[in-house]
């Protein structure tokens, strides 16, 4: 049996390491040359069966290095006459026939195969993972897209179902599964690719943010520039492409609320244009060493194409605020839409990963809202004040110290935060790792109130002197460490395919009908170290926790407001009258977080349900493994798997705390055994027991102790 090495109780491995190998001391001195001449002859053993079983376990492969050579060279026949090609090209030569080994080749072909094809189709995607083939072109917004993305999707699953997963690798085995998953969850949303996909366009991302993929761009070589000067001409096409989607989603009566556009046109005014499309190309090759001659002539296409990206720019802006704005849906819920509420649901399946009724999160979300309710007016109680939590928030406005602050004393405040309370406790809770820093940096938008992307937490700023200093603390768990920051950074270290090592954000308008980033894991991580930060003893005062818990009753608020919105006729108003009455938000800021959820159907809901579920595999963890539990090997178990549903992450689980219990159960086993009577040890005959040693002194890794008997080679 393999055993995956777990760190378990160091009070465990103390006792075994104390009494048990102690009291053997002398029997083991005194056999220590019977335990040689065995070690010799297990080590002869061992180097056989890993001979062996590198062919059974189908490490048959090409030794030398260039595989392209050899399969080069055995298509020119050369394997028939050289023996040097038989031994060294064993692959390209045909003699691997083990099942097993092509299974596991032929699935990581197919892994690239489908990461290729989505970075072919969303480049500017690829082009921010650092995958430059595709560089020289920007996503089609074609309807005609549309169908060839679900077709090829269906080819590649086919092909993923037609491997035998019995002959894979069991990090394969798990990865064929979350393919399956992966590929399924896209081609199920074709049937609403009329829906949220046809309406690009919205205060939450894409072209009204400005142009990403002009930040990201590698520019280095002569051509990664001229791959830069082909996008930029095709620009102008790719935004004339999703005017006539939103047009036609008008003509079907598909079209978005107004709530989601509204801010468009003046974001489409104020983001600067040249310097998204030109100032860093023309910086960066202005630094280069290309000739003279070069650098002018690609500066002036450079020039030369920036008008006609500026007339279509135009063109949308004038399309959104005279056409578009005009014929928007108007209800600010899908449930107006056909089907509507069918449409919700498929929504809610794409974020959460479970098939979940509105009704059901509804009144999760109602049941939780009264839960934490309870806990917010005990400390409320306990500070001597009895009343509604609104009321509590006028009280405490008027305490300095959490309010009219400057912009630079919140910054300094964060910064603190994370620095000097939160990272000295992270090594208590999770194994060293090598963790990049995080950059913390202001911004002032309608946006949310922090956010994280590549290495960065964004802090909201805007209008500081009405933000609260007590929601700061499980705002930056969530975002920085140990939530969205380390949680990235730590799936980093682990061989997680490339194509879910980063989750596809930014297209959230196009769900269901859009590759799964299984936001219920990612989100609910970040909630769960909410959660954690009462162990890690963060908050420090009945303030503190007053703010843990107000933004645990927000994410609660979320699954209320979010159907209501989307399955139960809720008005705008209404939900940001609900959303008012449990947080100290500035009204703006509530605002834009209902235009959010009337923008993004569903995706409000992945927070607490994931986080529910991670807080729920903990504590069957706890459950079955009792004294065994570790809370540090438990985040290292969520943490490495990398983006996945939160079913698989449950099998993962579930398949660690097996391995811990039939380790402590064989360990336990011969540990009777060795006790007994020493009249029956030279009845011993064949390969002995697996002896299984634990050292608190290495910090419980395992020692393996072969013991064979010299009978075995007779």
């Amino acid at each position: 049996m393999v055993y995956e090495i777990s760190f378990i109780q160091s009070g465990f491995s103390s006792w075994i390491f104390t009494y048990h190998t102690l009291s053997r001391v002398r029997t083991m001195t005194t056999n220590m040359c019977r335990i040689t001449t065995s070690f010799i002859n297990v080590i002869v053993v061992v180097i056989l069966l890993f001979l062996e079983g590198c062919h059974s376990a189908g490490v048959c492969q090409n030794s030398f290095s260039d595989t392209a050579k050899c399969e080069q060279w055995a298509g020119l026949g050369h394997c028939k006459t050289s023996p040097w090609m038989v031994d060294s090209c064993q692959f390209s030569c045909g003699l691997c026939h083990n099942a097993a080994s092509n299974e596991n080749k032929r699935f990581e072909e197919l892994l690239f195969e489908f990461f290729d094809f989505r970075s072919r189709e969303f480049p500017e995607f690829a082009s921010y993972v650092g995958y430059h083939d595709y560089d020289d072109t920007l996503e089609s917004f074609r309807l005609e897209a549309f169908d060839r993305r679900r077709n090829t999707t269906e080819r590649i699953l086919y092909k993923v179902n037609s491997v035998d997963p019995k002959h894979l690798t069991e990090t394969n085995k798990r990865e064929w599964t979350i393919l399956r998953s992966y590929l399924k969850t896209f081609i199920d949303g074709y049937k609403w690719r009329e829906y949220g996909a046809l309406n690009s366009i919205n205060f939450l991302e894409g072209l009204a943010k400005g142009p990403q993929w002009s930040i990201v761009h590698r520019l280095k070589s002569q051509t990664d520039f001229d791959k830069y000067l082909k996008r930029l001409a095709v620009v102008p096409t790719q935004i004339n492409e999703q005017i006539d989607l939103m047009r036609h989603a008008l003509a079907i009566g598909h079209s978005a609320h107004m709530a989601s556009v509204s801010r468009v046109p003046t974001m489409l005014e104020n983001w600067d244009r040249r310097r998204y499309y030109f100032s860093r190309f023309e910086a960066y090759l202005l630094n280069t060493k290309f000739r003279m001659k070069t650098k002018t002539r690609m500066l002036n296409k450079a020039r030369s194409l920036l008008p006609a990206i500026n007339q279509a720019l135009n063109k949308l802006k004038r399309f959104v605020e005279k056409e578009y704005s005009k014929v928007t849906r108007s209800q600010p819920g899908v449930h107006a839409l056909p089907h509507g509420v069918e449409y919700y649901e498929a929504c809610l399946k794409w974020y959460t990963g479970e098939d979940m009724k509105a009704e059901d999160v509804f009144t999760l979300g109602m049941r939780e809202v009264e839960r934490i309710e309870k806990q917010i007016k005990e400390i409320m109680a306990n500070l001597g004040f009895h009343g509604e939590i609104r009321d509590f928030f006028k009280l405490i406005s008027s305490i300095p110290k959490f309010y009219n602050h400057t912009r630079e004393t919140l910054l300094e405040g964060y910064e603190s935060l994370l620095k000097d309370t939160i990272t000295p406790r992270l090594d208590r809770f999770f194994y060293n790792a090598s963790i990049e820093p995080i950059t913390i940096i202001p911004v002032e938008t309608d946006g949310p109130w922090g956010s994280y992307a590549a290495g960065n937490f964004y802090v909201n700023l805007k209008e500081p002197r009405k933000r609260s200093t007590f929601t700061m603390m499980p705002l930056t768990l969530h975002e920085a460490n140990p939530g969205h920051h380390y949680q990235e950074q730590y799936s980093r270290q682990w061989s997680i395919p490339r194509y879910r090592a980063q989750p596809m954000n930014g297209r959230l308008y196009s769900v269901p009908f859009h590759f799964p980033v299984y936001t219920a894991y990612a989100e609910g991580w970040a909630m769960y170290c909410e959660y954690l930060g009462h162990e890690m003893g963060v908050y420090t005062d009945p303030y503190t926790q007053f703010g843990r818990y107000v933004s645990e009753i927000f994410r609660a608020c979320r699954l209320v407001v979010d159907t209501g919105l989307h399955a139960f006729g809720w008005s705008r108003q209404r939900a940001i009258e609900f959303l008012t009455s449990y947080s100290d938000f500035p009204s703006s800021q509530i605002a834009a977080e209902v235009d959010r959820y009337i923008t993004a159907p569903g995706q409000a809901c992945a927070y607490k349900i994931g986080e529910i579920r991670i807080k729920h595999m903990r504590f069957d963890a706890e459950r079955r493994l009792g004294s065994l539990f570790d809370l540090k090997e438990f985040h290292h178990q969520v943490l490495k798997v990398g983006y996945v549903p939160l079913g698989v992450l449950e099998d993962s689980l579930d398949e660690w705390i097996t391995s811990v219990l039939e380790l402590h159960r064989d360990l336990a086993d011969h540990l009777r055994s060795s006790d007994g009577d020493d009249a029956n040890k030279g009845a011993t005959t064949g390969l002995s027991s697996i002896l299984i040693y634990s050292s608190a002194i290495v910090c419980g890794l395992y020692i393996f102790w072969l013991d064979v008997s010299v009978r075995v080679f007779r």
